[in-house]
């Protein structure tokens, strides 16, 4: 049970929230942490922050301290590569254990949300993390909460473990041999510069990923398709083909990945910059076909696609769909 008690009742008392200090600017955090015992020395300093009053926690059956309980739901949602730490001010902090890929089940976060007294947030789907950045926190917002209803909320990360799965996880890129195939008969002939196959690698060096085949080829059928077939005997786990993605008469991308056996998924994206870029399969390698464009951005829909290629996750036409919502990337 929590009692809202004047601070100067509260003297010997522990607390049954933490204390929030804010200095503009400079700090946000616990002025005291749950538990504290509350002297007459602190009571200056919680009147400097404008508290006349303070939560006191009284263990009730049946009900579950906010700490505890938010604790218990993050870790009923994390699997082995995410560790929990707090709580801090209500919230348990989800960490990542090693680098990787950030993934993050839209379908149970929702769920978690739907319930009026809780909170899930996240960093972004798919972002790139590091070792104990933390990925996601969470809270009950009430002081304390019916056991029954925290049993519930619990069941929802508890039921997907019983099927080897988590709401939330961070992943190792799965894929580390790409290869990459310039087109364009001005960059064979040497008449503009190759700056594709630079950026590609800039790209895929945080993820651990590597070029291990990189042909410059002219915009014909039978070399894009004789070049698909080289790295495809290079033992490439997936291939980045850049320019003849346009409109214009001699590009020849597209079809040249049908002619190696491709199927395509989609040509033309709602992600821009690169919108003409089309994602592709031969058997378990994936293709990506990217305009030239990515060249001239800080972003485009090669760093959004990167990461879901990398943890091989199955793209389907209706996922593809959702994307344009957001779908224009922000270059700052």
């Amino acid at each position: 049970m929590i009692k809202k008690v004047k601070i100067e009742d509260a003297v010997g008392l522990p607390l049954g929230a933490d204390v929030t200090q804010i200095i503009p600017q400079k700090y946000k955090g616990p002025l005291f942490r749950t538990g504290h015992v509350i002297s007459k020395k602190d009571l200056d300093m919680l009147r400097m922050i404008g508290k006349e009053y303070v939560w006191i926690y009284e263990k009730q059956e049946g009900f579950i301290h906010q700490d505890e309980a938010s604790l218990r739901i993050a870790n009923s949602l994390i699997d082995e590569s995410l560790y929990v730490s707090g709580p801090s001010e209500g919230w348990a902090i989800i960490k990542a254990k090693e680098s990787g890929i950030f993934l993050g089940d839209d379908k149970i976060a929702k769920k978690i949300n739907g319930f009026n007294r809780t909170i899930l947030t996240t960093i972004e789907n798919y972002s790139l993390v590091s070792e104990n950045q933390q990925v996601a926190k969470c809270k009950i917002t009430s002081i304390e909460t019916n056991e029954r209803l925290l049993d519930k909320i619990e069941s929802i990360g508890k039921d997907l473990k019983k099927d080897n799965k988590s709401a939330l996880r961070v992943v190792k890129p799965m894929i580390k041999r790409f290869g990459v195939i310039v087109t364009g008969s001005e960059v064979y002939y040497g008449l503009v510069e190759d700056a594709a196959t630079e950026k590609v690698i800039e790209k895929l060096k945080p993820y651990g990923a590597q070029v291990v085949f990189n042909k410059i080829v002219r915009d014909d059928k039978t070399e894009i398709k004789k070049a698909i077939d080289e790295a495809i005997q290079r033992k490439v786990e997936a291939i980045i083909l850049t320019g003849g993605m346009g409109p214009d008469p001699d590009d020849a991308t597209a079809s040249s990945i049908k002619e190696a056996g491709g199927k395509i998924l989609r040509y033309g994206v709602p992600v821009n910059p690169a919108s003409m870029s089309l994602i592709a399969s031969i058997g378990d390698i994936p293709l990506l076909g990217i305009s030239a464009g990515f060249i001239s951005f800080k972003k485009s829909f090669l760093d959004f696609i990167l990461p879901r290629i990398l943890v091989k996750e199955k793209i389907t036409k209706r996922e593809i769909a959702s994307w344009g919502l957001g779908g224009i990337l922000r270059q700052d």
